[in-house]
């Protein structure tokens, strides 16, 4: 009994079973084509155009004719095929995130009660106590109104290049300069309440250090500020970013601080 001989002939079974083009016809595609039918990204939210070439396949014909286009006829290009075309990765991860992560409503309520809040005033006039329990009341809750005050907190600040700013506002650079080596320092701000709107008002800036105590001489700076919106390694400047919303801030990088948090009235604290 040859045992070398053996385990070559399975192995060259093996690799000849793996190497087998798959078709629509192929035992167990039939699964494929029932589990395509369920899930998260509805053939209605793709396209309502029946003959629209994405439509979800639902036959051995349909499956067939989707893997002729795509020239997947192996496991791991029909599986890379039929994911892409109908489970993206960042639809499915959003989904993931809506359906499982707390409204950011329920975020400050129930489960970071303490991170997403307001540090307590140490001193002031009745007056502003009362606007400030206002904003902080405000901040726990999420609220979004006309009549809401607006805070935003910056946690961190990163660098990036002028070619993953599109921003038409912007000065332009130089003749015959690359945009790809002017930097620009971008702050990742949560809005906590309110809307942060671009260019439309000078918000205060509150260090991580400030204490109503020391601030005899009312010393908060107070500027404008541009938002974009985060598009993976891009940034989309917009008009307007509302409550519970994360988003990058320009024109903090003269403030010299390691977090900030803005708030469009004179009496927040960070």
């Amino acid at each position: 009994y040859n045992s070398n001989a053996n385990n070559s002939t399975n192995n060259s079974s093996n690799k000849k079973s793996a190497n087998a083009k798959i078709k629509a016809t192929t035992p167990g595609m039939e699964r494929v084509i029932s589990s395509l039918q369920t899930g998260s990204t509805s053939p209605f939210i793709i396209s309502n155009n029946t003959n629209n070439e994405r439509k979800v396949p639902s036959t051995i014909d349909e499956m067939q004719q989707l893997l002729s286009r795509t020239g997947a006829s192996y496991e791991s290009s029909i599986v890379s095929a039929v994911l892409r075309r109908y489970r993206p990765l960042s639809d499915a991860v959003l989904d993931a995130v809506c359906e499982m992560c707390p409204s950011p409503e329920d975020a400050s309520t129930k489960f970071r009660t303490r991170a997403l809040a307001l540090r307590d005033q140490d001193g002031g006039s009745s007056d502003n106590d009362s606007e400030f329990k206002r904003i902080q009341e405000s901040v726990r809750h999420c609220k979004l109104g006309e009549d809401v005050p607006t805070v935003a907190h910056v946690c961190k600040f990163t660098s990036t290049n002028r070619s993953s700013v599109t921003d038409a506002d912007l000065l332009q650079l130089p003749l015959g300069s690359d945009p790809s080596s002017a930097n620009m320092i971008m702050g990742i701000a949560r809005v906590l309440c309110g809307t942060l709107r671009t260019e439309d008002i000078e918000y205060h800036m509150f260090g991580p250090r400030y204490t109503k105590s020391n601030d005899l001489n009312n010393a908060v700076p107070k500027q404008t500020i541009r938002c974009y919106l985060l598009m993976g390694s891009s940034f989309v400047r917009v008009s307007s970013v509302p409550a519970g919303h994360i988003c990058a801030i320009y024109n903090l990088e003269g403030l010299q601080l390691k977090n900030v948090t803005i708030c469009d009235t004179m009496n927040c604290m960070p």
